[in-house]
C-alpha cells in the first residue's frame, strides 16, 4: 500500500489508505504521495523518505536535549531514538 501511483488522484488515493490495515498513520502516506510525485513511484523513492524522515528525528530529538540539557545528554537522546 505504501507505493500508490502518483498519477491517480488524492481522493482515490486517501479513499485506498482507509480500506488497508496498515498501523501507519495517514498523514505519512499523504507526505509519501508527494513524496513520489517529485521522486517517482519507485520503491527506492519510498523508502529513501522514511530514511530521511528518521535522521530528522534523530536530529531533533538530540537537538532538543541538547538545548534543554547538555551536550551529553543530547548524544544520550539521538542515540535512543536511533536504535528504537
Amino acid at each position: 500500500m505504501s507505493v500508490w501511483s502518483p498519477k491517480s488522484s488524492i481522493s482515490g488515493y486517501l479513499k485506498s489508505v482507509g480500506e488497508t490495515n496498515d498501523d501507519v498513520p495517514p498523514g505519512y502516506f499523504l507526505i509519501l504521495y508527494e513524496w513520489t510525485r517529485v521522486f517517482g513511484p519507485s520503491v527506492l523513492a519510498a523508502r529513501s523518505l522514511s530514511v530521511v524522515l528518521g535522521f530528522a528525528s534523530v536530529w531533533l530529538t538530540y537537538s532538543i536535549a541538547r538545548r534543554l540539557f547538555d551536550l551529553r545528554a543530547g548524544i544520550f537522546a539521538g542515540l535512543l531514538i536511533l536504535w528504537n
